[in-house]
């Protein structure tokens, strides 16, 4: 999952602005029909960006496995869908079609858009790849919310479905920081599990993970260190014959008093 976390933070810190507009803007898109279409236009371009950067990350790390390929194909099959969406946009700056014509042509785009999360989310399931399930979800129900709002919708159940996929990943950030005996500003923790407090908590979930990898390093060398003094042994004279050095450790006679380790017990002398 590491190696997705950042890709998944960028994912949620979009779905701010989706699900806080979508709020505040919620009873104008019902009554009058109105929404912010640049608004609309940067959530759309977000996540197939998002989706695009998951398909590099994903090919790097899944190269030996024999399921890359249908992974890679179910992704970017809803990427498609999204930066179908994402091109629509574009040809309304440039005044290439009307916004009418865009309208009716993105608002036909959100059912394959959504056949297309829906099987990325089946196939990632069946490889239990719940990391690349969840950022899926995310970045494709922040696309969904985006498209039916330029169309005028309503659509409260996608919003509170990407909320509890989003509180979702940020508690298993919460729990990899009290794993790793991070310290939890509790006071801080209703903030951070909110999208706008997702930079605050991934900002502490790095820095446990590199104290607990101190600690870590700490104890290991500790560990190293009292392996090193068992190992070792002193070069001690017999009490009997003079001109002859013993092992203070296996007792072993015939050592030179130059000697650095005893090749019999493998003990380094100091």
């Amino acid at each position: 999952m590491e190696i997705f976390i950042p890709l998944m933070v960028a994912a949620i810190q979009s779905a701010g602005p989706v699900l806080g507009s979508f709020v505040s803007k919620a009873k104008d898109v019902a009554d009058k029909h109105i929404f912010d279409k640049k608004f609309v236009e940067n959530a759309i371009i977000d996540s197939s960006k998002q989706l695009a950067e998951l398909i590099k990350v994903a090919s790097l790390g899944l190269k030996q496995e024999l399921i890359e390929q249908s992974i890679i194909d179910v992704v970017q099959e809803l990427q498609a869908h999204v930066a179908s969406i994402r091109d629509l946009l574009s040809l309304i700056k440039t005044s290439e079609i009307t916004p009418a014509m865009a309208e009716r042509l993105i608002t036909g785009g959100l059912l394959p858009l959504q056949v297309s999360l829906k099987k990325a989310e089946l196939r990632l399931t069946q490889y239990e790849r719940e990391d690349l399930r969840l950022f899926c979800h995310v970045a494709g129900t922040n696309a969904l919310i985006a498209g039916y709002a330029f169309a005028g919708q309503g659509v409260s159940t996608l919003q509170k479905d990407l909320e509890d996929s989003i509180y979702v990943f940020q508690k298993r950030l919460l729990d990899s920081i009290a794993k790793s005996n991070g310290e939890i500003p509790w006071n801080k923790v209703p903030h951070l599990l909110t999208t706008e407090g997702i930079s605050d908590l991934y900002e502490l979930y790095v820095s446990s993970a590199k104290v607990a990898e101190k600690a870590y390093l700490s104890d290991d060398k500790k560990e190293t260190e009292s392996k090193e003094v068992t190992q070792t042994a002193r070069i001690m004279q017999d009490p009997f014959i003079f001109s002859v050095f013993v092992c203070s450790e296996c007792g072993h006679k015939g050592i030179s008093r130059k000697a650095t380790i005893y090749p019999n017990c493998n003990r380094k002398f100091v």
